[in-house]
């Protein structure tokens, strides 16, 4: 990799082949910003691509579908990932967010297919919705305590994601947020978690632990619907609204201990088939 400058732009050509180059422009004026995805030619070509120092912001859609891009290296210059800017990277393997950005951007990592370990460090305050959305490799996740919101579709269908520590800065599970993490097997809700969005936890079919605090005020429907491993729960006194099918088809569920206040609408619970129940269909609960 080879790196021209002029007083305008800096150029960094990444080696494709011993006769083809491709080349990354990241303009530097009127403002410190990655280019956008129109400056970078036969994209789909690059294999690594390294970000100058005085780098301040990826823009919306610069490396996006750039398929065979397999290193990437972000500078501590860096403050914002925009929207979708390395949307697409299928061969982007490993990823360093440095501390320096406190912004990633919706769909930034969207169908990074081959991503297997992400730390997001305790610089970043928002993280948009769709950001890692199909990540599907994704093993190790580490959010930092400075997140305290997990936005809609964030991690959903992020298939390889084994366990979950959600940091207790977080006050809110967005929509779909973890949706058909499907290997994810123990979760632990910290006490700082007051509302759980609809459909945030569906069809993670392998959940088997889960513990929800006190503090937990309203779980959306639908929100671990198709959770088919997870075999006893209780919900706390502090839940007092609980969505429609909010726990349906979780056909493994055969304990259950429920507020006084919901025991008596069977259907947060529709599809059950391995709680008991009265000759007359409604649910026995712990109470």
């Amino acid at each position: 990799m080879r790196k021209l400058e002029n007083e305008n732009e800096t150029v960094v050509s990444a080696g494709i082949s011993p006769t083809a180059d491709v080349q990354v422009i990241f303009t530097t004026t009127p403002a410190v910003e990655c280019s956008s995805r129109e400056s970078v030619p036969n994209g789909r070509a690059l294999l690594d691509v390294r970000i100058p120092e005085r780098v301040e912001v990826i823009r919306d859609y610069a490396f996006r579908e750039c398929s065979s891009l397999a290193r990437v290296s972000i500078p501590n210059s860096v403050t914002r990932l925009g929207f979708s800017a390395f949307a697409g990277c299928r061969s982007l393997r490993a990823l360093t967010i440095p501390d320096s950005v406190t912004w990633i951007g919706e769909n930034a990592f969207e169908d990074c297919s081959s991503l297997v370990a992400l730390t997001i460090p305790g610089s970043v305050v928002q993280i948009g919705s769709f950001a890692f959305e199909g990540c599907t490799s994704l093993r190790s996740l580490t959010i930092s305590d400075s997140v305290v919101r997990i936005s809609q579709r964030t991690f959903r269908g992020c298939s390889s994601l084994t366990s979950l520590n959600i940091p207790s800065s977080v006050t809110e599970i967005g929509p779909n947020a973890f949706q058909n993490c499907t290997a994810l097997s123990t979760l632990t809700i910290p006490n700082s978690v007051i509302r759980i969005g609809q459909l945030a936890f569906a069809g993670c079919s392998s959940l088997r632990s889960l513990t929800i605090p006190d503090s937990m005020c309203r779980i959306g429907f639908c929100a671990f619907q198709g959770c088919r491993s997870l075999k006893s729960l209780t919900i706390p006194e502090s839940v007092t609204q609980l969505g429609y099918h909010a726990f349906g088809e979780c056909t493994a569920l055969s304990s259950l201990r429920l507020p006084e206040s919901l025991k008596h609408d069977s259907n947060f619970f529709a599809g059950c088939s391995s709680l008991p129940r009265t000759p007359r269909g409604s649910i026995v609960a712990e109470i």
